[in-house]
């Protein structure tokens, strides 16, 4: 019994070097302000969110990027919480960028997927990004996948 507990800890404590030596091999992007070119659909699917929503939203409202380069879609999934309150305020007080705020429709037994795929049929421009309710969005986010696709003539990122 306490070789299978000494071998687990061994096999736990190799994968996590492994993970520590592969992380460090990940070169690190600098920001190089290239100019703004591609345009993005936001798609944020949410359920009860309430109490993150407002530093998400003032995340997105700090992006580093022109307002009219992307467009915000806020899935509510079946929340019950006070979302369209916290969410209409914010959009008042800030006069925040372009954000629509959709209806999860069930149409598999995984919401977040549904979530998604209504938030693309939605989308106006090519390149869609998600993140989730509890996020808060780097600054450069945008900028920085406008960055990678302009220098790597990228398709889909991943």
């Amino acid at each position: 019994m306490i070789y299978s507990l000494a071998f687990i800890a061994l096999l736990y404590t190799l994968v996590i070097i492994a993970f520590i030596i592969g992380f460090d091999k990940i070169p690190i992007v600098k920001n190089k302000n290239t100019k703004p070119k591609h345009k993005f659909s936001i798609v944020i699917p949410f359920r009860n969110e309430a109490e993150n929503l407002a530093s998400l939203l003032t995340s997105l409202y700090k992006l580093n990027y022109p307002f009219d380069f992307f467009e915000i879609f806020l899935i509510d999934d079946h929340s019950s919480d006070n979302y369209l309150e916290i969410i209409n305020s914010f959009t008042t007080k800030n006069g925040i960028v372009s954000i629509r705020i959709l209806q999860n429709r069930k149409q598999s037994i995984s919401p977040k997927k549904d979530a998604i795929n209504l938030g693309l049929k939605y989308a106006s421009f090519d390149w869609i990004v998600t993140t989730d309710a509890d996020c808060i969005v780097p600054k450069n986010w945008l900028q920085l996948f406008n960055q990678h696709i302009e220098e790597k003539q990228s398709l889909f990122i991943s």
